[in-house]
C-alpha cells in the first residue's frame, strides 16, 4: 500500500477522524478541531492578547469551516478519506467521512519515512538519539524494555 505524507493540518485532522467512531460528520469534526485548537493555542495567545475569558475563545484560535470542507476534500482526494451523504429526507444530506486507512498503517508509514529521511535508514541512530536527549523517563524505558523482551522472546 502506497501511503502519501500527510502535512500537519491534514495529519491533525486525520487524527480527529481515527479517534472518533465512524461514520463522523463534518460538525463533529468541526467541533473537535475547534476545541483541539482552542486548548492547544489558548494558554499562549491567551496570555499575549488578553481577549480570552473562561467563557469565550480567542480570536486567533477560531478555525473556519471553509478550511476544514478543503481540508477533508483533499484526504478524501488522497484516499484517506471516504465521503458518503447520509440518506435523510433533508433537502441538503449532511456529509459523513470513514477512513480508509488507520492510523496504525499511518504512524508504520511515516515512521518508516522518518528513520529513512532522517537517521538515513538506521533504527539504531533513531533510538539513540531518543537516549540521548534526556527526553524518556524511567516508565518510557521499562516499557521499552518490555516490548524489546516479548520481541525477542517472539523470534
Amino acid at each position: 500500500m502506497n501511503i502519501p505524507h500527510l502535512p500537519d493540518a491534514e495529519l491533525e485532522v486525520m487524527m480527529i477522524v481515527w479517534h472518533c467512531t465512524p461514520p463522523i460528520t463534518v460538525a463533529e469534526i468541526y467541533d473537535q478541531w475547534q476545541f483541539d485548537a482552542i486548548k492547544t493555542n489558548a494558554a499562549q495567545q491567551c496570555k499575549a492578547t488578553r481577549q480570552c475569558k473562561a467563557t469565550r475563545r480567542c480570536k486567533a484560535t477560531r478555525r473556519c469551516k471553509a478550511t476544514l470542507h478543503t481540508l477533508l476534500e483533499r484526504l478524501t482526494g488522497r484516499g484517506f478519506l471516504e465521503m458518503e451523504r447520509e440518506d435523510s429526507p433533508a433537502p441538503n444530506p449532511r456529509k459523513v467521512y470513514r477512513p480508509l486507512i488507520g492510523e496504525e498503517d499511518y504512524r508504520r508509514f511515516a515512521s518508516h519515512s522518518f528513520v529513512e529521511r532522517v537517521c538515513r535508514g538506521s533504527w539504531k541512530k533513531l533510538v539513540a538519539s531518543l537516549i540521548d536527549s534526556d527526553e524518556l523517563g524511567d516508565e518510557d524505558i521499562a516499557e521499552l524494555e518490555e516490548m524489546l523482551h516479548n520481541r525477542k522472546n517472539k523470534e
